[in-house]
């Protein structure tokens, strides 16, 4: 006797992973990305043309994390 099962299903078991992945992979969930860059020496406020390795350097940035098209 062959039994066969006709059970509908309204969403997939793994649509959720399938979907997080999807965006990890087209970059628009998961993704940190840098914002504004500044740099500077220590008791300075501008940006020198050069530095040596002995200077001591202030280096401030903003990181931003991007989901769903969104940045927030």
């Amino acid at each position: 006797m062959n039994c066969i099962s006709v059970a509908r299903f309204t969403q997939a078991g793994n649509q959720d992973l399938a979907v997080s992945l999807t965006q990890w992979v087209f970059k628009e969930k998961g993704v940190l990305r840098v914002g504004t860059v500044k740099h500077h020496r220590v008791g300075e406020l501008s940006a020198p043309a050069a530095y040596t390795i002995m200077d001591e350097v202030v280096y401030p940035l903003n990181i931003i994390y991007c989901r769903a098209k969104l940045l927030v």
